[in-house]
């Protein structure tokens, strides 16, 4: 857990980075005065990457004015790519209108893989550069896709805000899990919106993957969001305990 500033940091001057964060789950909390993002991605790297998969996360507490909530924020000024893969982020939301679940405002961009942000002020946010997403879910966030410079390859992409998910093949509705409310954002076998509506990225140009957050292989036709829906039940589940109310 972290109080406001930031629980894993990446930042090198080197000309290579290659690291990889997988599986946690994260809190954190914020005092009304500093920011406070959970995983920032700071670096210069020409080369290499970095890789956030399979993470779930939100932040509590009071947000401050000018200063940055998120889950996960990218502002690097290399060329390394950064990669954001299964990734959950959620409730985090407040006053000051800085609170995202997924921030890219670094030079060198992002790429945004089958991620879910629920209940985020703003959940995909793409600043200085052209971020890709690809996938991606927002849900009940006041703005699920900020910003106008999302990277052409951006595709199957869905939000319940009318003309906001960007990309080709977009998909606008509300997704429906198996409980929201207790934070369980596996899809729901009842849903039409994110269920069997996402793009094969087992062979991207740009990262392939075949797994979804609950490590499990992901099998045509593709879903949107971090989870492919298996109706594996309870067992597939124990990803999220941690977070259930």
């Amino acid at each position: 857990e972290v109080t406001n500033r930031q629980l894993l940091e990446f930042k090198t001057i080197s000309t290579r980075i290659d690291a990889r964060v997988e599986g946690l789950l994260l809190t954190g909390t914020g005092d009304g005065i500093d920011a406070s993002q959970i995983i920032v991605v700071e670096q210069t790297a020409a080369t290499g990457s970095i890789r956030v998969e399979r993470c779930l996360g939100t932040i509590g507490g009071t947000s401050a004015a000018g200063e940055v909530f998120a889950l996960v924020q990218v502002k690097s000024s290399g060329t390394a790519a950064t990669y954001v893969v299964n990734c959950v982020a959620f409730d985090i939301i407040g006053t000051a209108g800085t609170e995202y679940g997924f921030f890219s405002d670094g030079v060198a961009g992002a790429w945004f893989y089958n991620c879910t942000a629920q209940n985020c002020d703003i959940g995909f946010a793409n600043g200085d550069a052209a971020a890709t997403a690809k996938n991606c879910c927002a849900q009940d966030c006041t703005d699920g896709f900020l910003g106008t410079g999302w990277a052409a390859a951006s595709t199957n992409n869905c939000s319940d805000i009318a003309s906001d998910a960007p990309g080709s093949n977009p998909q606008t509705g509300e997704v429906t899990f198996i409980d929201e409310v207790g934070n369980d954002f596996h899809l729901a076998s009842s849903d039409t919106i994110a269920l069997d509506k996402g793009a094969d990225l087992s062979a991207d140009a740009d990262f392939s993957f075949s797994n979804d957050i609950d490590n499990e292989t992901r099998i045509a036709p593709w879903d949107i969001g971090a989870d492919k829906r298996t109706g594996l039940g309870l067992q597939a589940r124990r990803f999220w305990a941690g977070f259930r109310r």
